[in-house]
């Protein structure tokens, strides 16, 4: 059996939830500490397409097959705020999408499909290898690790590999316009640690197929027909299935940087994972599992 060594990951940090590109805000905070301290927040995914009525999905009919629909943000009802729903913390009038180099507006941000990736009901999240070619060959994509696919199907969990998911967060009271909630975002914010997934087995689309990859988990499909990108056409990720009772959106976000009126700053957790304070952690390796426990023992 092989195990991680000096040279392969024992996590990755992933950067997940509404960005400037891709919503054009930030998600939530919803209690009033301190920008740099724990807090309390909700995990809004970025969106994917502008209305469900969309052709760039797979066949209603081969959705329904496996009992998936395409759910809106007016569908989906928050983690850490289960009488909310996901559309209560957008902008009231439109949201922006980056879209062939340029900013779009989407209308009605209710009726928006979100990306619902990581799901963390299911325990599931979908991504890519690094150095993945992308299918509108623009070139290459992916942030999980390459030597994680040395691993055999036994190796995984042994190894405990880890998946660590952060989002950019800002201070939310109340419901507002786009540019009332872009302008309030920009002086006060942060990247948080919220959420993590222990991988208990890679399923890698691109050699295996859906159909297939569902078959061979009939006892518990759900991590993959409900992982989002089977909702698309033509898309072939690796789906991180992860152990169920340690998936879990945390109740409260641990900061790694911030920003406060234009200065910036670092925590002591974003430290000890080199985060910066200009560090946007699109994704970053943790090669050192006595940090990776550190991190973990902050779960709230």
């Amino acid at each position: 059996m092989t195990s991680p060594s000096n040279e392969v990951p024992c996590a990755v940090l992933l950067r997940v939830g509404l960005d400037t590109d891709l919503g054009g805000v930030w998600g939530p905070i919803t209690d009033n500490r301190a920008i740099d301290e724990k807090r309390e927040f909700e995990f809004i995914p970025f969106p994917n397409w502008p209305t469900t009525r969309t052709i760039r999905s797979k066949p209603e009919s081969e959705l329904s097959r496996f009992r998936v629909e395409l759910h809106s943000y007016d569908d989906l009802v928050g983690l850490n705020h289960s009488d909310r729903k996901l559309s209560e913390f957008l902008p009231n009038d439109y949201i922006t999408v980056k879209e062939d180099k340029k900013k779009k507006r989407w209308l009605n941000p209710g009726g928006i499909v979100p990306h619902n990736d990581p799901n963390f009901r299911y325990a599931t999240s979908g991504e890519y290898w690094r150095g993945t070619e992308r299918t509108d060959r623009s070139g290459t994509h992916g942030r999980l690790p390459v030597a994680w696919k040395t691993f055999r199907s036994g190796e995984v969990r042994a190894n405990e590999l880890w998946l660590l998911f952060v989002e950019r967060l800002a201070p939310f009271t109340s419901q507002s316009g786009f540019r009332t909630m872009e302008s309030a975002q920009k002086s006060l914010n942060g990247i948080y640690l919220i959420g993590s997934m222990l991988v208990s087995e890679f399923v890698d689309i691109a050699t295996t197929g859906w159909e297939s990859a569902i078959a061979s988990h009939l006892q518990n499909p759900e991590p993959i027909a409900e992982n989002f990108h089977f909702r698309r056409l033509k898309d072939e990720p690796v789906i991180t299935i992860g152990v169920p009772n340690k998936t879990r959106l945390w109740p409260t976000a641990i900061p790694l940087n911030f920003v406060i009126d234009g200065q910036r700053g670092v925590t002591e957790t974003g430290r000890s994972l080199h985060v910066t304070e200009k560090d946007q952690v699109r994704f970053k390796y943790i090669y050192d599992r006595d940090i990776l426990e550190e991190v973990l023992s902050l779960e709230p």
